[in-house]
Order: C-alpha cells, then structure tokens, then sequence
C-alpha cells in the first residue's frame, strides 16, 4: 500500500511539474509539454483509481476481519463492547 501511496505522488508531482512548464513555456515547447501534461494526466487517473480500489479492498479484509473476531467474542459469551474491541 505505501509503495503505491508513493508512486501516486511522485506521479502527481511530475504532473505539477509539468504544468508549471506550461504556464512558461515557449510556443516551441508548448504541444511537446501538453501532450506530455494529458498522457500524465491519463496515467495519474489510472493510478488514482487503482489506489482507491486497493484501498477500499485493505478496509474490506479489515472489516471482515473484525467481524470473525467480534463473532467468535460472541460464541464465548462476550460481546466487542465488554471484550475492548470498541
């Protein structure tokens, strides 16, 4: 997860960088720097969205893992409130 938190940042610092270039470019520089702005533009919303996904996915195993422990708290006569869980 942390390695894909960096690499989500150091994507969306390379598309600022780049965006900083465009504000002072030349007309030379610009369709070279605006091409490079969307396709990091593009690559950034993959990563964004694939971060989401692994994110709701690590909050989805923790959730069903607090559910089995709240369970089996449960079956032993306790409840996660009486056990410290919460």
């Amino acid at each position: 997860m942390d390695r894909e938190r960096r690499k989500l940042r150091e994507l969306e610092a390379r598309h600022f960088e780049t965006e900083q270039q465009l504000e002072t470019c030349s007309r030379e520089e610009e369709e070279l720097l605006l091409d490079r702005f969307k396709k990091q533009h593009d690559q950034l919303e993959v990563a964004r969205k694939h971060f989401d996904d692994l994110e709701f996915q690590q909050l989805e195993v923790s959730v069903r893992t607090q559910s089995c422990w709240c369970n089996s708290t449960l079956k032993n006569g306790k409840d996660c409130f009486q056990s410290g869980f919460f």
